[in-house]
């Protein structure tokens, strides 16, 4: 827990991050993000079989401390949305699509991650995909298949309905961006 902390500009965050680092943050988690991860993985060459350590990253390391949650997260910004194309067992075609998603595709490295993160940081984490939106043709099945393989996912709606309420409940804030929904609000350019 010691290695966690609310990081308020993290440079390195993409702008997704940020937003999900914002709402978990709210929600009274602390967290560190972009943590990574040597995994040992074995491949093949000529000469045989080797063990080599892969480095991996986890976007977002949250634990709620009140509620006894934690998560790891990876937040993917996509603008066209999490599709069956992205997972292996609901779209075979599409392995370039997959890559980026390696996480949920492949059961060994996700347990070999979550061990990693759990060693580091004490057990009893789920994963968590946060997305723009889910494709809607493609919903039904990408949540089935994210029920089978133990993870969750957040729309970027959710996230944006926490912020607003956010920037409500709370007095004061020096975040930017729930300062611009402020200004925003008060020049009635949010509904």
């Amino acid at each position: 827990m010691a290695k966690l902390c609310s990081q308020r500009f993290n440079v390195s965050e993409e702008a997704n991050e940020r937003l999900v680092h914002l709402y978990l943050d709210a929600r009274g988690y602390l967290l560190t993000s972009n943590t990574k991860y040597r995994i040992p993985r074995t491949i093949t060459t000529k000469t045989g079989s080797q063990i080599q350590r892969t480095p991996y990253e986890a976007d977002i390391i949250a634990i709620n401390p009140t509620k006894r949650d934690r998560i790891w997260g990876e937040v993917k910004g996509w603008e066209s949305g999490v599709q069956k194309r992205h997972f292996r067992e609901l779209w075979k075609e599409h392995e370039q699509w997959q890559r980026n998603t390696k996480i949920f595709n492949d059961d060994e490295l996700r347990h070999k991650l979550n061990s990693a993160i759990e060693g580091r940081y004490g057990p009893g984490f789920r994963l968590v995909l946060y997305c723009d939106h889910i494709k809607p043709a493609d919903r039904i099945p990408i949540l089935a298949y994210a029920k089978k393989n133990h993870f969750e996912i957040v729309e970027m709606e959710e996230i944006v309905r926490g912020l607003m309420k956010v920037k409500d409940e709370q007095a004061y804030t020096n975040d930017p961006t729930i300062q611009l929904l402020r200004v925003m609000q008060r020049r009635k350019m949010l509904k």
